[in-house]
């Protein structure tokens, strides 16, 4: 009798610490999954950018994002900007993309940045 109710006991804290670890993984993935998407976000952004090449850029400043690919991403938001590059007729193309995975936990931030000259890479 008693070693059955060890035996119970045991697979109950076995049992209870597999549950917590799925948890875990699940609450990682999720992580992970929205990563990626913003990621590719940003990089579909800075592609579209580079294949406009040096005078499709916008004028030098920051504008907001409103891209479809975020709508995954709880409250996410998005900024490109536009800054003077290292060299002459060169712009620095930086997307940061932020959102919250769940209420009250701390903002997760995706940053990509990109330099695109008038001359193309040579």
């Amino acid at each position: 009798m008693i070693s059955t109710l060890v035996g119970i006991g045991f697979l109950s804290v076995t049992l209870a610490g597999v549950v917590q670890l799925y948890s875990l993984a699940s609450m990682a993935v999720s992580v992970a999954d929205s990563r990626t998407i913003a990621l590719m976000a940003a990089e579909t952004r800075i592609e579209t950018a580079q294949a406009h090449g040096y005078t499709g850029l916008p004028a030098i400043g920051q504008y907001p994002l409103d891209d479809a690919m975020l709508a995954p991403l709880p409250g996410a938001s998005g900024t490109i900007t536009v800054a003077q590059g290292p060299q002459p007729q060169s712009r620095t193309v930086s997307v940061r993309i932020s959102w919250r995975q769940r209420p009250g936990r701390q903002l997760s931030t995706v940053r990509l940045s990109r330099i695109i000259a008038a001359g193309g890479m040579s």
